[in-house]
């Protein structure tokens, strides 16, 4: 396709122009360097602890800059920022403009899908142009270089996952802006998208439905498909993705891939929910449109027909990060006035390094400050930008169980909560606050760390505590379905 070979060179000339003009101030200065950590094993093992346990953890900042060639080191060139950061640029233009577009209703989140009616030689120059004369890429470059070195330095992640979480991190920081803005058509073009299809895939079909076009939200079902012998029925699993309510999709790549492992491996239908993001649509947006996909669960004849084996009785609320965060919101709300959604039954939480917060900086905020994906610069933002205006991460939305909260969990019939906590998320303390909330007002809620877990880590499959996490989801789902059919 010739657009596409034209489209694909200005991106390559744009990208080497930027970043070659990135190293040359740096062309004389000393090369950084990242001490290899050789006596860091990575752990495994998951540790179930009370919300109150504290985990020892080494210091997580980055090693200081050493002379160039010593020992036990691995120099990192400008060139590293170039080579990483235009392979994650090229290969995401190369899927979306691979990847058709969602559904016929959904064409429009997809400016970038060729055979769409969206001039895409048009939108390509200008975001061309824009990474060119703006800067964005040689800012982008020089960040990851730093987060590489960083990441090297402090913890015991395959090269793989280093590169992949520092080029996420820079690409996301690159598209915020100090005004508390997102570059939205920059950050469109670097999240590779994956399209539904009603053909099995790995054992699962997938399929996208409208809630309100109206609000843009929709919802993209996994389901497994089954043995024409099997009549047993299948748990529901209602999926919020992460992204600091600002960045990310249910249709991204990444969770696409997440939602289709759960399907499979839990032999459960998923719905992952695509909500409306912040700073555009701050609170209480995505908790209205969480509520509103859960109702539509019970109510839409559409997810009867795609899904006639799931069972409503057994629904279970699930998110990672800010999505964690939106189905601890969601749940309260059905527990608050189940009426309001009608033909379902909650029988569990399952919340993956949950993004809360509050004012008061924690131990492990300080002391992972710098940390990948969720440093206290980012969280600060995102905060801010999701927030309403002049609150601040006292609020509710970000600290439920904070002097501020008004809801009265001790009331409440909430459902059995399954909380994973890392030991580098600096995160980790504000979570642990939260599973000992809900166990102080008498729920049912089990703690399960991994202290070598990195933020996010689950969605890595080549780390060894993304097998565990699947394997105690599936315990988990298992004993409270039984749980719930029991009460029936």
């Amino acid at each position: 396709m010739e657009m596409k070979k034209i489209c694909f060179a200005l991106l390559v000339v744009a990208m080497v122009a930027t970043t070659v003009h990135a190293a040359v101030p740096q062309a004389h200065a000393p090369a950084a360097h990242i001490e290899a950590d050789a006596h860091a094993p990575v752990q495994a093992d998951a540790v179930a602890h009370a919300p109150g346990d504290a985990v020892a953890h080494g210091p997580g900042g980055a090693a200081a800059p050493g002379p160039a060639g010593a020992s036990g080191s691995i120099t990192v060139a400008p060139f590293a920022g170039f080579l990483g950061a235009s392979l994650l640029s090229l290969i995401a233009f190369y899927f979306q403009c691979d990847n058709a577009p969602l559904g016929s209703d959904q064409s429009h989140l997809f400016p970038l899908v060729l055979g769409s009616d969206v001039p895409i030689f048009d939108d390509v120059v200008e975001i061309v142009v824009e990474i060119a004369v703006e800067g964005v890429w040689r800012q982008s470059s020089n960040r990851f270089v730093g987060m590489l070195q960083e990441e090297s330095a402090s913890q015991s992640l395959p090269w793989k996952t280093r590169i992949s979480m520092a080029l996420i991190s820079a690409m996301t920081d690159a598209c915020r802006r100090s005004d508390g803005t997102v570059n939205r058509r920059l950050i469109n073009f670097f999240d590779v998208r994956a399209r539904a299809d009603g053909r099995p895939v790995n054992g699962v079909k997938t399929a996208d439905f409208t809630v309100d076009g109206g609000r843009g939200i929709w919802v993209r079902l996994f389901v497994p498909v089954e043995d024409s012998s099997s009549s047993s029925s299948s748990p529901v699993i209602v999926f919020f993705h992460g992204g600091g309510f600002a960045f990310l999709s249910a249709a991204s790549k990444a969770y696409d891939a997440v939602c289709r492992r759960f399907a499979r491996k839990l032999r459960a239908v998923v719905v992952s929910v695509e909500y409306r993001l912040s700073p555009e649509h701050p609170f209480p947006a995505q908790y209205d449109d969480g509520s509103d996909a859960l109702r539509w669960v019970g109510t839409s004849p559409d997810f009867g027909r795609f899904a006639p084996g799931a069972d409503l009785g057994r629904v279970f609320l699930a998110g990672d990060s800010a999505g964690g965060n939106i189905a601890h919101h969601v749940a309260a709300r059905f527990c608050r006035d189940p009426a309001a959604f009608p033909a379902l039954r909650v029988a569990g939480l399952v919340s993956i390094q949950p993004f809360f917060g509050g004012e008061q900086r924690t131990e492990s905020e300080t002391r992972l400050r710098s940390a990948v994906l969720v440093s206290v610069d980012r969280t600060d933002w995102l905060w801010n930008a999701f927030l309403p205006a002049g609150s601040g991460r006292s609020h509710p939305a970000a600290y439920p169980h904070g002097p501020d909260s008004t809801t009265e969990m001790a009331g409440l019939d909430f459902p059995a909560t399954l909380v994973f906590v890392g030991g580098l998320d600096p995160l980790q303390d504000w979570q642990r606050k939260y599973a000992g909330w809900l166990r102080d007002a008498g729920k049912d809620v089990r703690v399960v760390e991994y202290k070598d877990a990195v933020h996010a880590f689950y969605v890595f499959p080549e780390l060894p505590q993304t097998s565990l996490l699947f394997g105690e989801l599936e315990e988990f789902v298992k004993r409270q379905s039984a749980r719930s059919q029991a009460a029936l």
